[in-house]
Parts: C-alpha cells; sequence; structure tokens
C-alpha cells in the first residue's frame, strides 16, 4: 500500500507542476496583454507591434527593456509578461492589430 501511495505521489508531482507552471504562464500572459494595452499603446500605435508580432519573446523582452532605457514607465516584471504575451500572438492577432 505504501509503495503504492509513493508512485501515485510520484505521478501527480510533475501532474501538479504542469498544472502550476500552466496558470503562471496564463496568468502572465494576461499581464503582459494590460501592459501592452494600458502603457506600450500610450507611445505606439498598433501598427509596429502588429508588424513585429512574428518575433520571439527574447526580441519582445529586449525591445522593452529599451523602452525601459527610453523612460517608459514599466517594471522589468510589466516587460517580462508583455514579452511572454506579444511572443503568444501571431499575426494579425486581436487585440494587437485591431
Amino acid at each position: 500500500m505504501k509503495n503504492a501511495a509513493k508512485r501515485m505521489g510520484l505521478v501527480a508531482l510533475p501532474i501538479l507542476s504542469l498544472m502550476v507552471a500552466a496558470a503562471s504562464g496564463l496568468a502572465a500572459a494576461q499581464d503582459g496583454r494590460q501592459t501592452v494595452e494600458n502603457v506600450c499603446n500610450r507611445c505606439h500605435t498598433h501598427e509596429p507591434i502588429c508588424q513585429n508580432l512574428n518575433r520571439n519573446e527574447a526580441w519582445w523582452h529586449m525591445t522593452a527593456l529599451r523602452m525601459i532605457n527610453n523612460g517608459a514607465p514599466i517594471s522589468q516584471n510589466q516587460a517580462k509578461d508583455a514579452a511572454i504575451f506579444l511572443a503568444t500572438l501571431k499575426p494579425g492577432s486581436e487585440p494587437v492589430c485591431k
């Protein structure tokens, strides 16, 4: 019985870890969407953002850090969340390409 419980725990732990990771990724994407809508769009129209939706997370993160260096009022965490959000979008996606 103890071995069965131990095996069950060994199976459940990775599944739980994946669920937590997925939930945190979803939260980051939601926060990133809010950052893009409320902060990035203060200075940028949808067009340049939409034109770069084929970029990866690292590119978006470097771009957001460059914006911080230029005075954008966002935190490092907001920059990362925005990068995660934008990297998940396909070209032409809403709400970015309205």
